[in-house]
């Protein structure tokens, strides 16, 4: 029987200091580790006093299920809702139940063939900005691959909103040209290379360094991580069947 288990779940970690550096010196090693990050934690790196006695309540770990039933579903999900009085992230934990939540119900109560559906997430909480990263894997179907879908929500503790890539840009201080120009040069670099390995024998998946998406106004994916490094990430399995996704560090 399925059974979903109610809680919270937080983890203190030490401090770290808040880097306004624009390359971070392990850039390569960060990216890298990435997937390693969704531990179903919230980490403190910086807040005022307030935030540092409360923070560990501002998430929680509100649906948890690992089961396996032979040729029908493996699941192994933590999905988060936040825990701060807000109309605005009310709205959000009814998205998240419905995007998630709805989801587990449906493979484990219709599923036909073996599907695999992992939900992870981790939180930061960087001075006044809360950022939630929610990674989800899926492999429903057989003949196709599998999906990791990555999405990100960044609120602002102290005036009630959320942010947009812009508004983070202009909370760290970073020039938008600057963030924009390195957007578009690691885009590119990664959609030559992926040209260059391409072939009929082994198909890859192609970027379009000119697509609009790669604009800052439309890019909806970040957060302020370790040592209030910004990440910006495109997962291009939140719209097609793949796990690619480019990530930028700022």
């Amino acid at each position: 029987m399925l059974l979903l288990q109610f809680g919270v779940y937080a983890q203190v970690t030490d401090a770290a200091l808040f880097s306004n550096t624009t390359e971070p010196d392990h850039y390569e090693e960060l990216k890298n580790n990435f997937d390693s990050i969704f531990n179903n934690t919230i980490r403190l790196v910086t807040a005022s006093a307030a935030d540092s006695n409360n923070y560990k309540t501002f998430i929680e770990n509100a649906y948890t299920i690992k089961e396996e039933v032979s040729g029908k579903y493996d699941v192994d999900v933590n999905i988060p809702l936040f825990n701060i009085e807000s109309e605005i992230l009310a709205g959000e934990n009814e998205r998240i139940k419905e995007t998630y939540v709805t989801k587990l119900v449906s493979i484990v109560q219709k599923s036909e063939r073996h599907t695999i559906y992992n939900v992870n997430y981790v939180a930061y909480l960087n001075d006044d900005v809360l950022s939630l990263v929610i990674r989800c894997k899926l492999k429903d179907k057989p003949d196709s691959p599998q999906r990791i879908m990555i999405e990100t929500i960044n609120y602002d503790l102290k005036n009630d909103k959320l942010l947009t890539l812009e508004d983070v840009i202009s909370i760290k201080g970073f020039k938008r040209e600057d963030v924009q120009d390195k957007i578009k040069k690691e885009i590119k670099t990664v959609s030559e290379q992926m040209e260059a390995i391409s072939s009929p024998e082994y198909q890859v998946y192609q970027r379009d360094p000119k697509n609009s998406m790669y604009k800052i106004e439309n890019t909806t994916e970040f957060f302020l991580g370790e040592e209030g490094i910004l990440y910006i990430i495109y997962p291009y399995g939140n719209r097609d069947f793949t796990s690619q996704r480019d990530i930028i560090l700022y």
